[in-house]
């Protein structure tokens, strides 16, 4: 629940100091921002969150697509994820989406008499999936060097 919270709050954007993310909650519009590469300063570039989904369930089912219960009863979930996107606007150098996807797969820790655990929690899995390609003509040109730049931010989350 926790890195479900980090990640619709935007604070995914917060592990690396060189790009990042300023996001108005009441409006859903968001910038960009990343220190350039040749000389001083920051480029912002405007974008707009397109989605956001909270605690999305997923229920396990068989090879005969037949729901598996627990021993009480009640339909297990295999997974629980949340997700959030943004799509830019007109005016960034980029065009595209961006989606963060985070997904714990609804593995409860097991309990022994003693109350202490015995038993494996469920394991939390992170991705990003980004689309994008250069928005005119400058982000056409400049697009070879944004890519690494993209890819630094990916390995660096």
């Amino acid at each position: 629940e926790r890195v479900s919270r980090q990640v619709l709050q935007w604070h995914v954007m917060d592990t690396v100091d060189w790009a990042g993310v300023h996001y108005q909650d009441t409006t859903g519009m968001l910038a960009t921002f990343a220190k350039l590469q040749i000389g001083f300063g920051w480029a912002m570039n405007p974008c707009r969150q397109s989605y956001c989904n909270k605690d999305i369930r997923t229920e396990s089912v068989n090879a005969n697509g037949v729901k598996a219960v627990t021993t009480e009863g009640s339909t297990k979930v295999s997974t629980v994820s949340s997700q959030i996107a943004y799509a830019t606007l007109n005016g960034h150098l980029l065009e595209g989406e961006e989606r963060f996807l985070v997904t714990w797969d609804g593995r409860e820790p097991q309990t022994g008499g003693g109350g202490g655990v015995i038993g494996e929690e469920g394991q939390v899995h992170f991705s990003v999936r980004s689309v994008s390609r250069g928005s005119g003509i400058l982000g056409a040109l400049i697009f070879p060097l944004l890519r690494p730049m993209q890819q630094r931010f990916f390995s660096d989350q």
